[in-house]
């Protein structure tokens, strides 16, 4: 049955490095007619329309830069989830509309829920941090 299915999660790692999933140029002047179904565009379907099919996307990119290179806006907004290390106070609100993850420390991690609007910091390599993120994103 649908219900019964086994979750598939999709790993892309080191997006920066997916150059064939760089999105293609908005305001170029290809493409009238038909749009051609590009390997961005089928991740950002993957990603709006996956998790109602039990699949599930795990996306590490090094910088907001090759975020918003290689992601459009509709494609970010697709990504509930977000998991952040410390950085500028800029690509932060870029990410998640507020400067938390510019005041992280050394080994501490930030895991925002954009559908509420709150986050949570952690340790990723304290397992009794990890717990209670679980729990966390869990009441979501």
């Amino acid at each position: 049955s649908e219900t019964s299915k086994q979750p598939i999660l999709l790993n892309v790692i080191q997006l920066g490095r997916l150059r064939s999933l760089r999105r293609e140029d908005e305001f170029g002047l290809g493409g009238y007619g038909e749009a051609e179904l590009t390997p961005d565009k089928l991740l950002e379907e993957i990603l709006r329309d996956g998790p109602s099919h039990s699949i599930f996307t795990v996306i590490w990119a090094e910088n907001y830069s090759t975020v918003n290179r290689w992601l459009s806006r509709t494609a970010l907004r697709e990504i509930e989830i977000r998991a952040l290390m410390q950085m500028s106070a800029n690509d932060s609100t870029n990410l998640i509309d507020s400067v938390a993850a510019s005041r992280l420390g050394d080994h501490v991690m930030l895991v925002h829920d954009d559908a509420t609007g709150q986050h949570q910091g952690f340790r990723p390599f304290d397992f009794d941090s990890l717990g209670g993120i679980e729990a966390w994103v869990a009441e979501r």
